[in-house]
C-alpha cells in the first residue's frame, strides 16, 4: 500500500512538472501564451475580433475555436464556437460568442453552402427561451453577448473538413438583427476559421 500511493504522488509529480516545462516553453518573454495556428479571425461591424487558442492547453481547459461533431440517438450535427475579444485590446470588454449548428444527415461538403435563417420572432432571446433552437438538430448562427443571444441570417462555406485529420476551415457571412430595433439597423459579421473537429457523444 505504501509503495502504491509513493508511486501515484510519484506520477502526478511528474505529470505536473512535465506540464509547467512545457508550460514555461510555450509563453513569450512577456509571459504572454505562445498561440498556435487554429483561429477565427472576423470584423463586427467594421471591428476586428480574434479567437485564437494557445499551443499548450492545460487539462481540462475549454478550447476555442472548436467544432464539436456531436452524435446521439435523436440528432446528428456539428456545433462551432468562439469567444472573439477584440484585437486592438483583448483584455477591455465587450468580447461575444459566437457559434452554428449544421445538422449532419449526410457528411459535410466541401465549397457548399449552407445557409441560416433564424425562427420569424425568435431572433433575439434571453436565458433559457433560446432552448427552442436547441431542439432536435435545428441549422441557427448566433451571437452571445452577456446574456442575450442574437439569431441571423448568413452562410457558411468549408474550404476544408476532414473528420480524420479532424481539422476544418471555412468562411462565414452573417446578418444579425441589432437592439435598436426601431430605426431597423443590423449587425454585419464576416470571418475566417481554422479549427479542430472533436466528437462528442
Amino acid at each position: 500500500m505504501i509503495r502504491y500511493t509513493k508511486l501515484t504522488f510519484d506520477l502526478y509529480r511528474n505529470v505536473i512538472l512535465i506540464f509547467m516545462t512545457l508550460s514555461l516553453f510555450a509563453c513569450d518573454k512577456d509571459g504572454n501564451p505562445l498561440l498556435s495556428a487554429l483561429s477565427f479571425k472576423c470584423e463586427i461591424d467594421g471591428v476586428k475580433y480574434k479567437d485564437q487558442m494557445p499551443l499548450v492547453i492545460p487539462p481540462g481547459a475549454k478550447r476555442s475555436p472548436i467544432i464539436h461533431h456531436v452524435i446521439d440517438n435523436d440528432a446528428k450535427y456539428i456545433h462551432f464556437s468562439s469567444s472573439l475579444k477584440r484585437e486592438e485590446n483583448p483584455k477591455d470588454e465587450g468580447s461575444v460568442s459566437f457559434g452554428f449548428r449544421i445538422p449532419m444527415d449526410k457528411n459535410i461538403v466541401v465549397g457548399k453552402t449552407y445557409n441560416f435563417i433564424p425562427i420569424d420572432g425568435k431572433e433575439i432571446l434571453e436565458g433559457i427561451d433560446n432552448l427552442i433552437y436547441l431542439e432536435g438538430s435545428l441549422p441557427f448562427v448566433r451571437l452571445l453577448n452577456v446574456d442575450t443571444f442574437y439569431y441571423g441570417n448568413g452562410t457558411v462555406v468549408f474550404t476544408e473538413f476532414d473528420l480524420e485529420s479532424k481539422r476544418a476551415r471555412g468562411k462565414v457571412q452573417v446578418t444579425f438583427p441589432s437592439e435598436l430595433q426601431n430605426t431597423k439597423s443590423e449587425v454585419h459579421l464576416n470571418g475566417e476559421f481554422f479549427c479542430q473537429v472533436q466528437r462528442a457523444y
